[in-house]
């Protein structure tokens, strides 16, 4: 078998995720021929796979680029090896160059998209899907992107026709399926969702998309779960600065209200129904998610689907809420039901906010500083609970429980702002 045997025959290995084999394929071919830059670019994409080998692949890749600095496919290899490596940067670098060495090559709009999509840029990744989709129209990744974009922008009746051509042209891909789930699950259709999500992943019990899917719309038989999340669908397609604003201007918006009420005695019995039912619902925007998946955990077939970081997250959400629950139940045994214990509750749920940002961020230092400030922040929660209940203790002293109380809220409020920052923060590798 000749040189070009061999390396057709690594790329049919890696098209059927045989990546060891065709390992062993490609250092045949650079033990013959250690200068063959095609054979550098396709072991970067068989070593990629082990992340102890991230470093390793860079090599082989950027080896790969300096044997044939004009192959579009050596800039392509280069820029998924430095994405695995979340060096975003580096990777849209690469494939920027791979699009102007060959402009027709779909993969490589598709993986532009890509990119774009975990920036959350939704319109340039729509672009680039839909640029892809022009030269192959049936290119996976680009119908997968161009589907995605679609429902992300709001364009449903879009992303369903795009939906179904796919799952058309491929009854057998998982992804396309995938697809077609999440743009059923944006239109409110969520057995239907269900369904897809089910097909695909009987194709591929590994898609990951089909699973989280999946989660989604088995939560959405609740009622306050379909209002939570279509609440913050519709929140997260809007400009980041509205968003802020919106969150920023109700919490200001209710101070004002108890401020006028204070001193108008007309308003005064609509403060206090408001006021809670904007903290109850700002508390279900956080525990939502983790609380009906702590509920999946008892549905025969939910109960397979959450990941193991899902059902830790659901067990802290859950030691959560018995600590909440303890301290008010023994203030009030201590004190008598009163407001204090209520808010001694509120304070706990609160906790909420630093346990899911600690499970939200990725391993490394942001996993470090995110299980600090957790830790930080329960055992604030624990001196005000004790305080609340007992008053003086020999560790803090009464003078000190408003200022602790302020310093944990004002925490925990700029934590909101800054840990949603922090699991946006993907370590270089």
């Amino acid at each position: 078998m000749n040189i070009l045997q061999l390396i057709q025959r690594a790329e049919l290995l890696i098209q059927q995720d045989r990546h060891a084999q065709a390992e062993d394929v490609l250092r045949q071919v650079l033990s013959e021929e250690p200068d063959f830059g095609i054979a550098h670019s396709l072991l970067a994409i068989c070593i990629m796979r082990d992340r102890d080998k991230l470093a390793q692949a860079t090599l082989e890749a950027e080896q790969g680029i300096h044997l044939d600095p004009d192959s579009g496919f050596a800039f392509y290899v280069h820029a998924i090896v430095m994405n695995a490596r979340n060096r975003f940067e580096d990777a849209m670098s690469s494939v920027v160059r791979a699009i102007e060495l060959d402009p027709s090559e779909a993969r490589y709009h598709g993986t532009q998209a890509q990119l774009f999509a975990q920036k959350e840029k939704w319109e340039p990744c729509l672009e680039a899907a839909q640029t892809g989709l022009q030269f192959d129209a049936e290119d996976e990744v680009c119908q997968l992107m161009n589907t995605l974009a679609l429902e992300r922008l709001g364009r449903i009746d879009d992303s369903l026709a795009e939906a179904d051509r796919a799952v058309a042209n491929d009854p057998d891909d998982s992804y396309a399926h995938s697809a077609k789930g999440w743009a059923l699950y944006a239109s409110g259709d969520y057995k239907e969702a269900q369904i897809s999500f089910r097909e695909a992943l009987r194709l591929d019990p590994n898609n990951e998309m089909a699973r989280s899917g999946m989660v989604q719309a088995l939560n959405s038989r609740h009622f306050i779960f379909r209002v939570m999340t279509q609440f913050l669908l519709w929140v997260s397609r809007l400009n980041p600065s509205v968003q802020y604003g919106l969150v920023i201007g109700l919490w200001v918006g209710i101070n004002v209200l108890q401020a006028y009420g204070r001193d108008n005695e007309w308003i005064r019995p609509f403060v206090l129904p408001i006021s809670l039912s904007y903290l109850l619902f700002v508390i279900l925007s956080w525990i939502a998610h983790p609380l009906f998946n702590t509920l999946l955990r008892f549905n025969a077939f939910g109960k397979y689907l959450l990941s193991r970081s899902e059902i830790w997250m659901s067990n802290f959400i859950g030691g959560v809420f018995v600590l909440a629950i303890g301290f008010c139940l023994l203030d009030i045994v201590v004190r008598g039901p009163t407001v204090g214990a209520f808010n001694t509750f509120i304070f706990g749920i609160y906790l909420v906010v630093p346990t899911m940002i600690m499970f939200a961020t990725e391993e490394g230092w942001p996993r470090q500083v995110s299980i600090g400030l957790f830790v930080l922040f329960l055992v604030g929660y624990l001196a005000i609970g004790l305080l609340s209940v007992f008053g003086n203790t020999s560790i803090l002293s009464q003078e000190n429980y408003e200022t602790l109380i302020n310093a944990y809220m004002i925490g925990i409020i700029i934590y909101c702002f800054g840990g949603n920052k922090l699991t946006q923060i993907h370590p270089q590798r």
